[in-house]
């Protein structure tokens, strides 16, 4: 393997554990811990790989909603950006927390313009900062509309833990009063 591969795969398992880690806490700071320092060069490196994970979701899950065309664009959107703020609900949190921070400021300005556009509010062919401005409107009522669950969802393990139980009741009788 090279070390670019390694590189690549060191840095998403890492961002993996802080998503969930975030994910099952109220904080909007990502912890800096010996292993992140390993792989990346500091917590505005960390807040860069977060926007991505959030952006390729969001992205993905829009891309998917207007293939599908069962809603306007714009609904389609607002769907897929509560939808995904739903799974990844620390994520963001830490990028509302920290969207006045420099270095996410290019990164919102370019998700902006592509919700604008996949939402019908611009055009491609219009400029950045215009497009952008609409997304951003956008998102800031999307925002406001955002309520994060109380409850910290439980980490991977737990859930696959409560799948597997639930999996074994449906399919052995002996074993529904267990997991009741």
């Amino acid at each position: 393997m090279s070390n670019a591969w390694d590189t690549f795969h060191s840095r998403a398992a890492a961002i993996r554990a802080v998503v969930e880690e975030l994910d099952t806490t109220a904080t909007t700071d990502p912890r800096w811990t010996d292993e992140l320092a390993e792989v990346f060069d500091g917590p505005d490196d960390v807040l860069v790989a977060l926007h991505d994970v959030w952006t390729r979701r969001v992205t993905a899950r829009v891309e998917m909603a207007l293939d599908l065309g069962q809603d306007l664009p714009a609904e389609s959107v607002e769907n897929a950006w509560f939808e995904v703020a739903a799974e990844l609900p620390g994520v963001r949190r830490v990028l509302d927390a920290h969207a006045q921070d420099e270095v996410l400021q290019q990164l919102d300005r370019h998700e902006h313009r592509l919700l604008a556009i996949a939402a019908g509010m611009v055009s491609p062919s219009d400029p950045l900062e215009y497009a952008a401005r609409a997304g951003r409107r956008l998102v800031t009522n999307l925002r406001a509309q955002h309520v994060e669950p109380s409850v910290p969802r439980p980490r991977l393990g737990e859930r696959m833990g409560n799948l597997i139980r639930w999996q074994r009741a449906v399919t052995n009788p002996q074993e529904r009063a267990v997991a009741s």
